[in-house]
């Protein structure tokens, strides 16, 4: 009996030293980059107490046995030691050896930032730069989006501060492109539907502040827009339009019109148009019309959303007879906005020489120029000369 609870004490105590060692070191690559760069000193820790404590359990019954107190302490002793090594063993099992699984490591380097956001108001680098390690080597779909989760998380602790300034936010939109748009694999379209839901709350909660303070800062707004024009663009390539919808849905800020949000839903819908998908590049374009149409006098009062919403009808113009219809009543609405009223007392030679439109055409031709938009200020130009000579003669 006594040389089987020795053997039994002997078969646990090799479980608690060997068995995390052994999984930690066959753990990912990732992973284990992570643990060793990272987490270490808490995850060593967590992992060596166990076995550090049935060690000295083991030790002090080879002492009490070297100095004869075996017999009389056999039975007692060694049944006790057998029970705490078992309890350590199943702590092991449940506590310990999970912490060499990517979503546990995950969720261990989400709970470290959302905790230093909450306390502090910042997000630590190193941290997030593991985080995107664990992202961007991830399998694309529910693995990955274990690290996408991990940033809406932290986003939605960021903008629920009250002393949140509407630029904090610059590490997490860099880290979501790496993990969409960066990896040699490309994202599962559940994952983009997941990166849309992590910028929302940084629009609306800009959109909030905007009204309250019409000066609140921008930034993460405008990195928001920039990477759900970039996700937009990818997401042409799956073979349903839910995703492509999901980021100009997310682009879609009729109340407050913003030039980047114009730009990123004029560039998803001419990629979208260039792979003949012709469902997200119509609301793109109703979106962008909406826009236009926002200000009093019938035109929003920044003029790029009106050059990005000529970029757009200028690529249904050169895509097909179909397009290019569609394209003419869009412009046809845009033509009759500074057509003389009839209750205009203005002589007629003392109206304007050029028409509103034309104006704007040659400036949204400028515009795309000097930015290097060479092939869509042609397009504009050629549609303009089109139009005007052919319908508008």
């Amino acid at each position: 009996m006594q040389n089987l609870s020795i053997d039994a004490i002997v078969t646990l105590l090799l479980y608690l030293i060997g068995a995390p060692a052994l999984l930690i070191q066959n753990a990912e690559s990732d992973v284990r980059f992570v643990i060793d760069h990272h987490l270490r000193r808490e995850i060593y820790t967590r992992a060596a107490w166990p076995a550090v404590v049935g060690v000295v359990l083991a030790l002090s019954l080879i002492i009490i046995i070297q100095v004869g107190m075996w017999p009389a302490m056999s039975s007692i002793l060694a049944d006790g030691i057998l029970v705490v090594l078992f309890s350590l063993a199943i702590y092991v099992s449940i506590k310990v050896l999970p912490i060499s699984r990517k979503r546990d490591v995950v969720i261990r380097l989400r709970e470290k930032m959302v905790r230093q956001v909450v306390e502090k108001g910042t997000i630590d680098d190193e941290l997030m730069q593991a985080l995107v390690v664990l992202g961007t080597e991830s399998k694309p779909g529910n693995e990955r989006g274990w690290a996408i989760r991990a940033l809406s998380y932290i986003t939605n602790a960021t903008v629920a501060r009250s002393d949140y300034s509407g630029c904090r936010l610059d590490k997490v939109t860099d880290a979501l492109r790496k993990i969409i748009l960066g990896s040699d694999r490309m994202a599962s379209q559940e994952n983009y539907i997941s990166a849309v839901d992590v910028l929302r709350p940084i629009i609306q909660k800009y959109y909030a502040k905007h009204k309250e303070d019409p000066t609140f800062p921008d930034g993460d707004l405008y990195n928001a827009f920039l990477l759900l024009s970039q996700m937009g663009q990818r997401a042409v390539e799956f073979p349903v339009d839910g995703v492509t919808s999901a980021c100009i849905d997310g682009l879609d800020g009729r109340d407050i019109p913003n030039s980047t949000a114009s730009q990123g839903l004029c560039e998803i819908g001419i990629a979208a148009i260039a792979k003949d998908r012709v469902g997200p590049a119509r609301e793109a374009l109703h979106i962008l019309d909406a826009l236009v149409s926002s200000g009093e006098d019938g035109l929003c009062e920044d003029e790029e959303i009106i050059f990005d919403y000529l970029a757009l009808l200028a690529a249904f113009w050169e895509h097909t007879i179909a397009g290019r219809t569609e394209a003419r009543r869009y412009l046809d609405d845009l033509y009759t906005l500074d057509e003389p009223r009839e209750d205009d007392s203005t002589p007629p030679e003392d109206q304007p020489q050029e028409r509103l439109l034309a104006r704007l055409v040659r400036q949204a031709v400028r515009h795309h120029t000097s930015v290097g938009r060479f092939t869509i200020a042609d397009n504009i130009a050629d549609m303009w000369q089109t139009y005007t000579l052919d319908y508008r003669p």
